[in-house]
């Protein structure tokens, strides 16, 4: 063993090399100074003493970043046998000299910018994180100074490989290197950062509330290198897929939930949890699946009560609620929300009554959205349920007048009783009810056209599912698929189809009894007497996923229904002040996960 030491090349490159082929060695023979392959220590002991001599030139300023590649090529078949070997071991003095040896590692990779991104975007680096929070492993933080910090530096450290370091840096000049990354790497990447995400959230799940700040460091990490590289369109089309930010939300809850945080790091999570809840809610395309991901697993909730004891709620909430009632058109999304609304605290139920959710209720009446409001008026004395927009209804005990009334100016809003509506007008819809009223009269001319739409969508609903069903089977699209054009639009790339006639559509479908056959009639005879509707078919790839979208689109003004491709995807302004911009009606079908949405 001491020849073999004294033997060892002095230069980081051979010495590399070297390492690798005695691990290589002791994986195919027996080696003459180690009695069993199943007892490696004094070999491994070997390894770790040439890895130190290693490590200490090259932490040694100036870093020669050349040298990237070739440490990740061989550090990864090192790192991976030295933890197997350690797995099943009892020898606690060679684990402890192990990850002093590990943490020296880490301290050389925050000197090296190079060293870092080719960490980030290979298995080297999945590797490291799997030393440093699996529990199983058996290792410890290095013992070899009685700071009581180590054990946070140990971690961040970790954070710092995956990305802490990376989100303080510039972000263009962030993105341009990943994005300059061969596919290969690029994909190590991705996998790299979702496997950090999974340990952190089942770290967080077992992890001693004296190890708190070190979730908290490596929590705040992980968001802000999400946050700051998720405002680039393509790196979001490249998360959003995999659902990393729900990953992100479970091991955020988690955290808050099993581990004491004092006032400033709590402050901090309710920063965090705003800004991405303004980030889910702006981003429309990446953001809708996102949005049910996080209604299904129950995490909304665990947000908006985050959201409601923190300083950002007046804010973050009331973006929320003027852009969830765009989801609402499904009717799997409508029994998510009653869900979400049903787990609400009765404080934040009651923010509910806002102005987006009243113009919405008038606009499509939908049934759904006025269960809402009775259910969030529900008088606790009479267990009666009734249709009331006065936020403070509920707090008395009675009321006066049964007789529902409705606001002369704007004939949107109703009230249980004319003390609702006293209350409300002093609260809130004085300074609403002209712009309501306002609205209302823009809407005079196509509104027949809007409303029957809503309606035969909701009719639709059930045949669209058949409908993909079938293209699944290979069982065709449409007739006129083959009669398409193609537009782009800020890279965006997609295929109308021609108008499709109603016959088409129930052509496509044979199992309608889910559904109304009268009422589909009487609606498809109310749409075939106008002629500004049409029926049109639109496909599309996104993130991987093939998109088959079906429009209803007001012709008469527009001209061609590529006028209205960009409201489909496009997340500005003119789309996202709903429901009031110009593009008139668009409604828009989202099959994948058999979601359906509106975009207006």
């Amino acid at each position: 063993m001491s020849r073999l030491l004294d033997d060892w090349p002095t230069s980081p490159e051979q010495s590399l090399k070297a390492m690798d082929a005695f691990l290589v060695s002791l994986q195919t023979k027996k080696n003459s100074d180690v009695e069993s392959n199943d007892q490696p220590g004094p070999a491994v002991r070997l390894v770790l003493e040439g890895l130190d001599i290693v490590l200490e030139e090259l932490t040694t300023p100036p870093f020669d970043s050349q040298l990237s590649d070739l440490i990740q090529s061989h550090l990864e078949p090192i790192l991976t046998a030295m933890r197997l070997w350690l797995l099943n071991q009892t020898d606690t003095p060679l684990k402890e000299r192990f990850s002093a040896t590990i943490f020296q590692l880490y301290d050389m990779i925050a000197l090296s910018d190079n060293l870092e991104l080719a960490l980030l975007s290979s298995p080297c680096g999945s590797q490291m994180v799997a030393l440093a929070l699996t529990h199983d492993s058996g290792l410890d933080p290095p013992s070899k100074t009685p700071n009581p910090e180590d054990w946070d530096k140990w971690l961040i450290a970790v954070a710092n490989v995956l990305g802490g370091a990376v989100s303080h840096k510039a972000s263009d000049q962030v993105l341009s290197r990943v994005y300059s990354l061969p596919q290969t790497k690029l994909d190590n990447f991705i996998a790299n950062v979702e496997s950090f995400i999974l340990r952190v959230t089942r770290f967080a799940e077992s992890a001693a509330t004296d190890k708190a700040e070190s979730v908290w460091f490596i929590y705040r990490t992980v968001h802000f290198v999400l946050a700051t590289l998720a405002h680039d369109t393509r790196f979001v089309r490249l998360l959003a897929p995999k659902r990393y930010t729900t990953k992100f939300f479970k091991a955020s809850a988690i955290v808050r939930r099993n581990i004491r945080l004092d006032d400033h790091a709590t402050n901090d999570l309710h920063r965090y949890m705003s800004d991405a809840v303004h980030w889910i809610l702006e981003h429309r395309s990446e953001g809708l699946c996102l949005m049910i991901d996080l209604l299904e697993n129950g995490i909304l909730v665990e947000i908006s009560e985050i959201l409601a004891t923190g300083v950002d709620i007046p804010e973050a909430l009331d973006v929320a609620l003027d852009r969830i009632p765009q989801y609402l058109i499904s009717r799997r999304v409508q029994n998510l929300v009653s869900g979400f609304i049903d787990s609400l605290s009765p404080t934040m139920a009651s923010r509910l009554k806002h102005p987006g959710f009243r113009y919405f209720s008038w606009l499509t009446g939908y049934k759904f959205l006025l269960d809402i409001h009775g259910r969030l008026s529900v008088d606790k004395t009479t267990t009666k349920s009734v249709l009331c927009f006065n936020p403070m209804h509920g707090k008395r005990a009675t009321s006066t007048d049964p007789v529902p009334k409705a606001c002369r100016g704007c004939l949107v809003v109703g009230y249980c009783s004319a003390e609702c509506q006293r209350e409300d007008w002093q609260l809130i819809h004085r300074f609403e009810c002209d712009g309501l009223k306002r609205q209302k009269e823009s809407m005079k001319d196509y509104w027949p056209s809007y409303r029957i739409g809503c309606q035969l969508f909701a009719a639709l609903e059930y045949p669209l599912q058949e409908w993909d069903q079938r293209r699944r089977a290979n069982a065709g699209l449409f007739p006129s698929i083959d009669k398409t054009r193609v537009y782009t639009y800020h890279g965006w790339s997609g295929i109308f189809c021609e108008p499709l006639t109603i016959e088409e559509y129930r052509a496509a479908s044979t199992k309608r009894r889910p559904w109304s056959p009268r009422r589909f009639d009487t609606l498809v005879t109310k749409m075939q007497a106008r002629d500004d509707i049409q029926l049109v078919a639109f496909h599309d790839t996104y993130g991987g996923m093939e998109l088959y979208l079906l429009c209803l689109v007001k012709t008469k003004q527009s001209g061609s229904p590529a006028r209205f491709f960009p409201g489909m995807f496009q997340t500005s302004e003119r789309c996202d002040c709903f429901p009031f911009n110009r593009i008139n009606f668009l409604l828009l079908t989202k099959v994948y996960k058999k979601v359906l949405w509106a975009v207006l």
